[in-house]
C-alpha cells in the first residue's frame, strides 16, 4: 500500500506536470554528467605536484616469500678454505666437518644460514609460467624483477636475477653471463670461479664476467645474473615485481588477487606494493571537487523541487492533517517520492556519462579513464544521495510543520 500510494503520487505528478517534472529529471541528469566529467577533467589535466616519493624499491613492489627462516631449527651450508693455499676444500650441509675444522688455524670456515624449507621451495620451471602469466597481465605497467634463490647442490650457490628497469646499474651482465661478489680473495680455481671461466649450473653454462669483492660479502658465493637466464633447475625463495604508478586501485587489487592464485598452496608470505603518497592527495582533492559540484548544481535545482511540493502537495497535506495524518508519514510519503526521482535520475545519468561521454574524452585524456574506478563512483553515488536527502529534508519539514490554517492563507487550497 505504501509503495503503491507513492507510485501513484508519481504518476499522478506526471500526468498532471509533465513539463516540471521532465524539468526535475533532465536538470538532475545534467547535475550528474557535469559532476563526472568535471571531476575526471580536473583530474586529467592537473599536473600533480612535486611531492617526494621516500618508499624504497621494495616498498613499490609486490612481494612473494617462499622460504622460512626458523630460528628454533636452523639450518646451515658450510664453506671451508685453507688459508695457505686458498683453495675450497668443501661446501656442504655436514655440519659434522664444519666442526672438524673451526678449530684448525689454517682454514677459514664459513656458516650460510639456509631456509629450513629449502628442499621443499619451488623449481624455476614451475614458477616460470606463472610469472609470465603475471607479467602479460600487468603489461606497460611493469618496471622490474628481483629473484633470489639457490643453485643445484653440486656447487650451490646464492643468485639474484635481474629484469627490466634494473638491468642499467647492472653492466657486467649480459646473455648468460653472472657476475660474483665474494667477501674474500681467494682463487676458487677448483670450481671455475675466476672471470672468464665457463660455470656449469644446473644444465646451463654460464660466463663469469666480474668478480668484485666485499667486506659483506655472504661467504663468497653470492652472484647476478638476468632472469631470463635463470636455469629451470633453480629454486627459487623470493621475488618481486614492481610495478609504475599509474595502475589505479582496482588494477593493482586485479593484480594482487592473480598473484595470490598463482602461488597458492606454495606460500602466505605475500606484500602489495605501499601506495604512494601523492595517490592519497589526489584522492582526498578529488572528494572535495566532487562535494563542491555536486552542491552547487543541487542547489540550482532545489527551489524548483521545493515550488513542486509546496504548489503540488497543499491540499494533499491539508487532507492527511485533518484526517489524522502524522507528520513523520506525510514526511516519509514526499522523501521516498523525491528520492526515486533523484536515484533515476543518477541511473540514467550515470548510463549516458559512462558509455557516452567517457570514452569519447578519454581518447583525448587517456588518464581520464583511469580516474573512474569503482570507489570514486561509489563516493559520487554516496554524495549525491546523502547530500539530496539532508536538502530535501530540511525543505519538507519546513512545509510540514505549517498549520493548515497557514497554509490555507497562502492561497492554492
Amino acid at each position: 500500500m505504501w509503495i503503491k500510494l507513492i507510485f501513484l503520487n508519481v504518476r499522478d505528478f506526471l500526468k498532471n506536470k509533465p513539463v516540471l517534472f521532465l524539468f526535475i529529471i533532465i536538470s538532475q541528469i545534467i547535475c550528474i554528467i557535469s559532476a563526472f566529467t568535471v571531476a575526471g577533467m580536473i583530474d586529467a589535466v592537473t599536473q600533480p605536484p612535486d611531492v617526494k616519493d621516500d618508499r624504497s624499491y621494495w616498498e613499490k613492489s609486490f612481494q612473494v616469500d617462499f622460504t622460512n627462516y626458523n630460528i628454533d631449527e636452523e639450518k646451515w651450508f658450510a664453506t671451508i678454505f685453507d688459508e695457505n693455499s686458498g683453495k675450497m676444500i668443501y661446501r656442504g650441509t655436514d655440519e659434522n666437518i664444519y666442526s672438524k675444522y673451526e678449530d684448525e688455524q689454517h682454514y677459514i670456515g664459513y656458516l650460510d644460514n639456509l631456509p629450513v624449507n629449502l628442499d621443499e621451495l619451488p623449481k624455476y620451471k614451475y614458477v616460470k609460467e606463472k610469472l609470465d602469466r603475471i607479467l602479460k597481465a600487468i603489461g606497460s605497467h611493469y618496471l622490474s624483477m628481483h629473484m633470489t634463490g639457490f643453485t643445484p647442490k653440486e656447487n650451490f650457490f646464492r643468485y639474484f636475477s635481474i629484469s627490466g628497469d634494473e638491468k642499467q646499474y647492472y653492466p657486467d651482465l649480459d646473455k648468460n653471463g653472472i657476475a660474483f661478489s665474494i667477501n674474500e680473495q681467494f682463487t676458487f680455481a677448483d670450481i671455475g670461479i675466476q672471470e672468464g671461466n665457463i660455470l656449469k649450473l644446473g644444465n646451463t653454462k654460464y660466463k663469469i664476467n666480474k668478480i668484485s669483492y666485499s667486506e659483506h660479502g655472504n661467504s663468497g658465493t653470492e652472484f647476478y645474473m638476468l632472469s631470463e637466464d635463470a636455469d629451470d633447475d633453480f629454486t627459487v625463495g623470493f621475488l618481486t615485481i614492481q610495478v609504475d604508478d599509474t595502475l589505479t586501485g582496482d588494477e593493482l587489487g586485479t593484480i594482487s588477487d592473480m598473484i595470490q592464485k598463482e602461488f597458492q598452496g606454495l606460500t602466505t608470505n605475500f606484500e602489495e606494493p605501499k601506495p604512494k603518497p601523492l595517490m592519497e592527495k589526489q584522492f582526498n582533492n578529488m572528494i572535495y571537487v566532487v562535494s563542491f559540484i555536486l552542491m552547487a548544481v543541487m542547489m540550482l535545482n532545489l527551489s524548483r523541487l521545493y515550488t513542486y511540493i509546496l504548489a503540488k502537495r497543499k491540499n494533499t497535506l491539508c487532507i492527511c492533517s485533518l484526517c489524522g495524518g502524522t507528520k513523520a508519514k506525510i514526511f516519509a510519503i514526499l522523501l521516498t517520492e523525491i528520492m526515486l526521482i533523484l536515484i533515476f535520475s543518477y541511473i540514467v545519468g550515470f548510463l549516458i556519462f559512462r558509455f557516452g561521454i567517457m570514452q569519447m574524452i578519454g581518447t583525448v585524456y587517456p588518464t581520464f579513464l583511469e580516474f573512474f574506478d569503482l570507489r570514486i563512483c561509489a563516493i559520487i553515488l554516496g554524495s549525491y544521495v546523502l547530500f539530496s536527502a539532508f536538502v530535501m529534508s530540511l525543505c519538507i519539514l519546513s512545509m510540514i510543520d505549517k498549520p493548515v490554517n497557514e497554509l490555507r492563507k497562502e492561497g492554492g487550497i
